[in-house]
């Protein structure tokens, strides 16, 4: 039996986007996609090329795949948007969310924490990006096995495969998510 998102389990983000509304779009379709329901959308105009907009979406409970999958993709938008810092914090929240919920090995997991690596990378934040990498493909070729095609790119500086991402489908999910993991 499926539950259906409750106002219960909302939750807001605060976004400042550019004055071309495709980025309203993008993330209002994530939500729906992964199982929310958008109940609330307030643009208001932030300056002459950005707008500030409040998203609020209704999840089926606050600990679950999906609530954890709505982070990640909300962190991955804001590193789209150049917004390091929210990226960071909303990809922390992901990683535990799916940590708590699916498990630190679960290849969502995985998924999740390569992505908030590369989230430190792009802050500049090697000391957490780098072991953060590392334990990431550590854990997935213990998951996947060392010859899993997604462990397969290699770094140009050495014969070794480097984990990239691991675009999983949610686990008891009836729909094919998209995953948007950014390659290292």
């Amino acid at each position: 039996m499926s539950v259906a998102p409750s106002v219960s389990y909302s939750i807001t983000v605060r976004l400042e986007v550019p004055s071309r509304g495709r980025a309203v779009s993008e993330l209002t379709h994530v939500v729906e996609q992964s199982g929310g329901a958008v109940t609330a959308l307030d643009v208001i105009p932030f300056s002459h090329e950005r707008l500030r907009v409040d998203l609020t979406c209704a999840a089926r409970d606050t600990d679950t795949p999906t609530t954890a999958y709505i982070l990640n993709q909300t962190g991955l938008f804001f590193d789209s948007q150049g917004l390091i810092t929210l990226a960071v914090q909303y990809l922390k929240r992901a990683t535990t969310g799916y940590e708590r919920v699916l498990g630190e090995h679960h290849p969502n997991t995985l998924s999740s924490r390569n992505n908030l690596a590369s989230a430190y990378q792009a802050a500049g934040d090697l000391g957490r990006a780098i072991p953060l990498y590392e334990q990431t493909l550590t854990d997935s070729e213990r998951v996947l096995g060392e010859d899993h095609p997604l462990l397969s790119v290699e770094s140009p500086s050495s014969k070794r495969p480097r984990y990239r991402s691991v675009p999983f489908r949610l686990q008891g999910s009836s729909a094919r998510l998209p995953t948007t993991s950014r390659p290292m």
